[in-house]
């Protein structure tokens, strides 16, 4: 979640065309680490983070799971643990599902609570949103 070159949607898709426009896989070859050409992964309509974000960064952990949704044009879940850890930690949940714009679509539970969120994700709103904000063509 800290680290958004990691989790970067490149846009590029294998079976369908989520962002219009773009060369395939295979014709768009990335190299890798020992020189070997790779195809670049393809792309995700939802992120899903599980995590173990401390209580202390609970605001942190809202502001990147609102920012990887932006700016990978895509829904993120994020799943976080509760309660107490054998070290002392405190653990506050705070899971979310986003949409591509930044806005929970889900009910939040209370601080510390445990339990289940659900959300109806849309993916004929998010391939729209997609061909009318190419944002994608930025990417680094």
């Amino acid at each position: 979640l800290r680290f958004p070159k990691w989790l970067r949607n490149d846009g590029l898709a294998h079976s369908h065309e989520p962002f219009p426009n773009q060369p395939h896989p295979s014709d768009v070859p990335s190299p890798s680490s020992h020189g070997q050409m790779l195809a670049p992964a393809a792309p995700y309509d939802l992120l899903l983070v599980c995590a173990n974000w401390p209580a202390s960064r609970r605001e942190a952990w809202s502001t990147l799971l609102k920012a990887r949704a932006i700016e990978n044009l895509c829904y993120v879940a994020g799943c976080n643990r509760t309660g107490v850890d054998g070290n002392g930690g405190l653990y506050s949940g705070d899971s979310a599902i986003i949409d591509y714009k930044g806005i929970p679509v889900s009910d939040s539970l209370d601080n510390g609570v445990e339990g289940t969120i659900a959300a109806s994700i849309q993916l004929d709103k998010l391939q729209a949103f997609r061909q009318k904000w190419p944002l994608y063509l930025d990417f680094d």
